[in-house]
This record gives C-alpha cells, sequence and structure tokens, in this order.
C-alpha cells in the first residue's frame, strides 16, 4: 500500500520538477533579454547598432536615440573607450557638468528634450556638440554658457578639477547617468544611471 502511494506520487513529483525547471528557463531567458537584447552586458554594454557604426573619431551619437531605445549604447575609441547607458524617458541633457573624480570619473547632469551629441577623439579627447550651434574648443568653459561645442582633450577632462558646459546648472532629474573615462590605451567606460 505504502510502495502503491509513493508510486501515485511519482508523476506528481515529476510533474512539479517541470514546472520549476521551466521557471528557471524562463528567468534565466529575462535576464538574458535584459542583459543584452534591451540593455546590453553590464559594464561592456551592447553591439553598436549598423546606423552607429564607425570611428570613434568621425563619429558622433545621438543621445535621443541612445535614450529612446532605453540601451547601452557602446563604443571604442582609438586611446580611450567610452559606453552609453540611458534609460526610457524620452529626457535629453540639455546641459552638461562633469566633474573630476577618481579615476577620472565625471557625472553629467540635466535633462530637456534638446538633442546633444558626445563624440570621442583619436587622442581620447571629448566633444560635447549641441544642436543650436557650435562653439570654437575651449579649455576655460563658462558656467553660465548656453548651448553649444566643447572640445577637451583627455589631460584636461583628467587634470581639470570642474568642467561646466551648457545650460542652467542645478537641474535635477531620476534619470542621470554618469560618464567614466579611462587613461588606459582601449579600456572599457561607460555611463550609468546614479
Amino acid at each position: 500500500m505504502k510502495k502503491l502511494f509513493l508510486i501515485s506520487l511519482l508523476p506528481i513529483c515529476c510533474l512539479f520538477m517541470l514546472f520549476l525547471s521551466s521557471c528557471e528557463l524562463l528567468e534565466t531567458e529575462e535576464e538574458k533579454g535584459v542583459n543584452s537584447a534591451a540593455y546590453g552586458p553590464h559594464p561592456g554594454g551592447a553591439d553598436l547598432p549598423d546606423e552607429l557604426k564607425g570611428s570613434w573619431s568621425t563619429t558622433t551619437i545621438s543621445l535621443a536615440n541612445a535614450w529612446n531605445q532605453g540601451q547601452f549604447v557602446k563604443a571604442m575609441g582609438v586611446s580611450g573607450a567610452i559606453t552609453l547607458v540611458f534609460k526610457d524617458d524620452n529626457k535629453i541633457e540639455r546641459y552638461w557638468y562633469t566633474e573630476n573624480r577618481p579615476s577620472t570619473y565625471y557625472s553629467i547632469y540635466g535633462a530637456s528634450k534638446e538633442t546633444g551629441r558626445v563624440k570621442l577623439g583619436d587622442d581620447g579627447s571629448l566633444t560635447l556638440i549641441w544642436a543650436k550651434g557650435e562653439w570654437e574648443k575651449t579649455t576655460a568653459p563658462s558656467a553660465n554658457s548656453t548651448d553649444g561645442h566643447y572640445e577637451y582633450s583627455q589631460e584636461e577632462l583628467t587634470n581639470r578639477t570642474k568642467i561646466y558646459t551648457g545650460y542652467e546648472r542645478g537641474t535635477s532629474s531620476r534619470n542621470i547617468p554618469e560618464l567614466r573615462l579611462t587613461n588606459e590605451s582601449g579600456g572599457i567606460s561607460y555611463l550609468e544611471k546614479m
């Protein structure tokens, strides 16, 4: 009688184990989707879409596209690397505020519907471009300057304690990314929501 009871439980146990394994598989697929399809593996980022591929010395990436897609966008520079990470919110930085932190760690604040672009040069320099026009290269941007074009060498970015570019300091947003640059050739960098 006891054996019969145990045998009758066997199909139930098998079904239960099958259910657990399917749940685990589903969870794995969901995680894989979040990490690779939607956001890319952290911190390396996802492969660049075809329209964004090319040399970072000649390619600019629209923050609007990256933000709206809600995904990691990675691009390698000749003497450095940068990965952009954005969330779905349709908010685009109108201005940039960068602050030097240990390991050349930079924070970017601000949000607006204005489209901004960022470019990494062959020498590791970072170029910030705003849609309303371009300004000449400057090593001492004003904290009160309006939309424009700024360009900094890697050395300037590393050594400067604070760099202000753009519009209206003090604006805050729940979608605030960070920009991290590396000095090592081919090193990985990434933006991350604060």
